[in-house]
């Protein structure tokens, strides 16, 4: 089990590299352990302390017992780790690495407080899949995601700031005169524009412009984890499409609606809080 792994919160505010992984993969069922997953049990696997690194914002700590920390996010809560302070590793939630999956379990233990539902999970209903259960819900889901993506990304807003509605990434403004416009815009609002009418307006994360002659339209772009699916919900919601999901080859992708009183809007493609470049 020597290949670095990769974890981290849900929020994205807190990110881990494992780069060795101890032969001890477990689920522990005490009380303990109940207590701060909130579920039946924990799942921890180890990692040497030597193999180990945060790569982004650091967890919060509590003391669950005179040498025992376990570490959460504070933004999103999500359990982290657990550790005892004479110990050369950590142990983190397996649910927390970006893939799980490839972690078998070896042993389990705390059976003392192991939960009589455990004994239920093999002859419950199956209800199928999130989008054959839930579909509209899946989308609303998917349309809104503000969860960290399973892979490493270069920034990314934590919890507290994705909170917020969806953000606005870029609008452009249109006329029949593009250059009494950007002279209209520099003049009044001090916005710097370049040759081709392009321009960044000093907001909380500054919105990228264009100045264009044709249409006659304002457009505003509001970021979202996957055009379509968003594109999807704006249907159901009364919405209609001009143009679905489409690519600009290294630049960005792109969608365009109207909303039910016939304003014309945009999507952009995000990755984190960057736009996505195909």
């Amino acid at each position: 089990m020597n290949e670095p792994k990769h974890g981290g919160c849900q929020c994205g505010a807190v990110r881990y590299r494992a780069n060795n992984l101890r032969d001890n993969s477990h689920v522990c069922h005490c009380r303990m352990c109940q207590k701060s997953a909130g579920n039946f049990f924990s799942a921890f696997v180890g990692v040497p302390l030597t193999d180990f690194s945060w790569t982004r914002g650091q967890p919060s700590v509590f003391s669950s017992s005179e040498h025992v920390d376990r570490g959460f996010c504070e933004a999103c809560g999500t359990p982290l780790f657990f550790r005892h302070d004479k110990s050369s590793y950590i142990s983190m939630t397996i649910g927390s690495f970006d893939h799980p999956e490839n972690i078998p379990l070896k042993f389990q233990l705390g059976m003392e407080a192991r939960l009589p539902q455990m004994d239920q999970l093999a002859k419950l209903h199956d209800k199928g899949t999130t989008e054959e259960d839930d579909a509209d819900g899946a989308i609303a889901i998917k349309s809104s995601n503000r969860q960290h993506p399973d892979h490493e990304t270069s920034s990314w807003s934590s919890a507290l700031e994705n909170a917020m509605a969806q953000p606005v990434v870029f609008f452009d403004i249109a006329g029949p005169d593009d250059a009494a416009l950007k002279s209209f815009y520099s003049s009044i609002f001090g916005w710097e524009l370049d040759q081709a009418g392009r321009f960044s307006v000093p907001v909380a994360t500054p919105i990228k412009g264009a100045i264009r002659k044709d249409p006659t339209e304002k457009r505003i772009y509001m970021g979202v984890p996957d055009v379509s699916a968003c594109l999807s919900l704006i249907e159901q919601s009364g919405g209609t499409v001009d143009a679905p999901r489409f690519e600009v080859p290294g630049v960005v992708v792109l969608g365009l609606f109207r909303d039910p009183a016939g304003n014309p809007m945009g999507l952009v493609e995000m990755d984190g809080d960057v736009p996505h470049v195909p």
